[in-house]
């Protein structure tokens, strides 16, 4: 499994378009080098076997799961050094910063 380290800030969902185009724009706009690799590394295994809409759609689930789960990590390490149980989505939303409001 690939780590992504996300740097404290909060990434929009990928757009459920269908269009590679804008899966890879989404990638790029996220600035994560780790999240640039795994799209590369999808894209690679869906070339070999053709791109659809549904497949472009499950990429796009595939890498999304990858920066929710490192940022829930990332979160999770914040709130166990703080002990301050403060809400996750304020936090992805850059509200809470290393525990401090």
């Amino acid at each position: 499994m690939t780590t992504i380290r996300l740097q404290w800030r909060y990434i929009e969902p990928p757009p459920r378009t269908g269009l590679l185009l804008d899966l890879k724009q989404w990638v790029l706009d996220a600035a994560v080098p780790e999240l640039e690799a795994e799209f590369r590394n999808l894209l690679g295994y869906q070339r070999r076997r053709g791109i659809s809409d549904e497949q472009v759609n499950a990429m796009a689930a595939e890498l999304y799961a990858l920066v929710r789960q490192r940022q829930r990590e990332e979160y999770e390490a914040c709130k166990r050094a703080d002990n301050g149980g403060e809400d996750l989505e304020r936090w992805l939303h850059g509200e809470i910063y290393n525990g401090n409001a």
